[in-house]
């Protein structure tokens, strides 16, 4: 996976940005790879010096750009970064709900059950019997038309971003950073 192009970034993040307290920053990026697997991405931010960075899903725009944005709420300096992986999942099930040959899609539904029980071993409690259960739906499903119902259920692609499994995970080679004024510097 490549990251480039992100946006804003100073003179390549030698220099903050600027921003006030309530404002949003805007990060875009083009994230790609060699090939036609679905990609995941995220906007990694936190205040300069908290100890856990916060995750924000970055959207596809098409063409390879991606954006996400955070809020700053308080004076100082944060950090951004971005991070992007093949998601194996959407991958999945994009390719699942192209096939046609019954025998294919019997094999697909076992592979995409193996997913989502990988996933479900790295999920807590309630969250994890929601995969089992859908792994169990996936394996026993008697027609295609019910395998599809489960593969694009919106609550379980949730799931699934919040347990994927990030193998080869990309990070952007910078940490860059937002310095935070008050209001009233929009006015000095």
């Amino acid at each position: 996976v490549v990251i480039e192009g992100v946006t804003p970034e100073v003179d390549s993040g030698r220099f903050a940005i600027k921003r006030v307290i309530g404002e949003s920053v805007q990060v875009e990026a083009s994230i790609f790879c060699d090939g036609h697997d679905v990609l995941s991405a995220i906007l990694r931010h936190r205040p300069r010096g908290a100890p856990v960075w916060r995750e924000t899903a970055m959207q596809a725009l098409g063409n390879d750009r991606w954006r996400a944005a955070f809020q700053v709420d308080v004076l100082g300096t944060y950090e951004y970064s971005l991070s992007g992986w093949v998601d194996h999942f959407l991958t999945w099930r994009h390719d699942f709900l192209r096939r046609e040959d019954a025998q294919d899609i019997a094999i697909a539904l076992q592979m995409g059950a193996d997913l989502i029980d990988a996933a479900a071993h790295r999920a807590p409690g309630p969250e994890r019997k929601r995969l089992v259960d859908s792994a169990k739906a996936l394996r026993s499903a008697g027609a295609a038309a019910e395998g599809r119902a489960i593969a694009v259920d919106p609550e379980l692609a949730r799931l699934m971003g919040r347990h994927a499994e990030r193998r080869h995970v990309t990070e952007y080679d910078r940490i860059l950073r937002v310095t935070v004024d008050p209001v009233q510097a929009r006015f000095s």
